[in-house]
């Protein structure tokens, strides 16, 4: 849902920069509790919305990169012209059900979908900070499921993108 985006963006941001006293992990994860409680806060016909969340600090002056992510937004590390995730999808197979609750079958098979379990919105979020050396790191890339599922060689065209601008 844009409006959770919106929402959990501008709420961990504004959270992020007023807890500056604070640790680096202790803000990243008071950010994202407090994003995610005005997301399931907002009541203006949007109850119930949820989005999936993807988040980098990086510390240049200790070296260190803290991240997380909730469901299938990816976070990819670039690094000797090679991309690698560093992140963990959130997703599990589920299976597709009518509006009786019996399973969805189409030519004797159950339909099943992939479907996020951690997300931004859900009362039963949970989070993991992960910190790590930046040594070797050129950049960080910040995907959503929109963007790395769009094509099956995203992480060549990925590439191709970054060698042909000048950073």
């Amino acid at each position: 849902d844009w409006k959770a985006s919106k929402v959990c963006c501008q709420t961990f941001i504004e959270t992020f920069k007023i807890n500056s006293h604070e640790d680096i992990s202790e803000r990243f994860l008071k950010s994202l509790q407090t994003a995610n409680q005005q997301v399931i806060l907002t009541t203006d016909g949007c109850q119930g919305m949820k989005t999936t969340f993807c988040g980098v600090v990086w510390d240049l002056l200790n070296g260190k990169i803290y991240y997380t992510n909730l469901g299938d937004s990816r976070i990819y590390e670039f690094a000797d012209n090679e991309f690698r995730q560093i992140s963990t999808d959130e997703v599990k197979s589920v299976i597709l059900r009518k509006k009786d609750g019996k399973p969805l079958i189409i030519s004797g098979v159950v339909v099943t979908a992939e479907g996020v379990t951690n997300v931004i919105g859900s009362r039963e979020a949970h989070y993991e900070i992960k910190v790590k050396n930046d040594e070797a790191i050129e950049g960080v890339i910040l995907s959503t499921d929109g963007m790395h599922g769009a094509s099956s060689k995203f992480e060549e065209d990925l590439l191709k993108v970054i060698n042909a601008i000048d950073l």
